[in-house]
């Protein structure tokens, strides 16, 4: 019995009339071996027709996202691309965004020639870790000792970001990690804008952002009594032809800097100039 496997459907294979396998037929087309594991598929009554079902999403449907997912991670090999490690750690650090993400990068590394010292090849292990220049940073921080522990065992940055970070407290991994992103700063400010900085100015950064980011992250505290709290000031703009300037500050009593900035708008609330800026003050 000749059949054309290319158009037959699911229904072709039933009893007619009747949600059951026709197993004489079945058999007769595909053979006893893989017949019988058709036969053992349950058939569900409440399934009228056919339907095409895309295995790459859950609901089924095809998705372009999907199938370029398919094409990179099944298609093509590209175990060489990939480092290991607990990238958890990378994740899981309690900093500003570009930190993590300046972290990722790091740890799939970068070559050169070093830009602080000029006297070794750069790699991320040397010009963040390592060179002479940036010890200074590393000291003041409180992590040279850890770092050079974990330097004589490890001579791949991704393993020794890794070790480095399991070692740490939760608060320790986040100052870590943003001294390591201003140590970058710091790097690309002398290759870029030919600017020096002090290993205090690199590490003032980094306390800088990253607590100016953990304030951000905390909620406003709700009424404890259950009185409303009052709406928030919404900006107004000057009357006709004048200019409205705008002033918040900052204080950081652990580095004893201020922090200002300024907003000038037009009458029309468009901006006109914007300025930030810190300093010690002079008690």
């Amino acid at each position: 019995m000749h059949v054309d496997l290319d158009d037959m459907r699911v229904s072709d294979i039933l009893e007619p009339n009747v949600k059951q396998w026709n197993s004489t037929l079945i058999t007769s087309i595909l053979g006893m071996q893989l017949g019988s594991r058709i036969l053992q598929t349950p058939l569900f009554d409440s399934v009228s027709h056919d339907k095409i079902i895309w295995r790459f999403e859950k609901n089924g449907k095809y998705s372009v996202k999907s199938a370029y997912r398919y094409c990179i991670e099944d298609t093509l090999d590209l175990s060489h691309l990939k480092v290991q490690g607990n990238w958890n750690l990378v994740w899981q650090i309690q900093a500003p965004p570009k930190v993590k993400n300046f972290m990722w990068r790091l740890c799939r590394n970068c070559p050169g020639e070093c830009v602080l010292c000029a006297t070794e090849l750069e790699d991320s292990i040397h010009v963040l870790l390592s060179c002479e220049a940036v010890r200074q940073v590393w000291q003041r921080s409180g992590f040279l000792n850890i770092i050079q522990q974990h330097l004589t065992v490890n001579n791949n940055i991704a393993e020794l970001v890794f070790s480095i970070l399991q070692v740490l407290t939760a608060e320790q991994c986040s100052l870590f990690s943003t001294v390591l992103w201003s140590l970058w700063q710091s790097r690309n400010n002398k290759l870029w804008r030919s600017q020096v900085e002090t290993a205090s100015a690199v590490f003032d950064r980094a306390c800088t952002v990253l607590t100016d980011w953990q304030m951000a992250q905390i909620a406003p505290k709700k009424s404890i009594n259950g009185q409303q709290q009052p709406a928030a000031a919404k900006w107004a703009r000057p009357s006709l032809g004048r200019y409205k300037c705008n002033i918040d500050a900052s204080f950081s009593s652990g580095l004893n800097r201020v922090g200002i900035g300024t907003c000038i708008r037009d009458d029309q609330g468009r901006f006109v100039v914007a300025k930030t800026e810190w300093f010690s003050p002079v008690c």
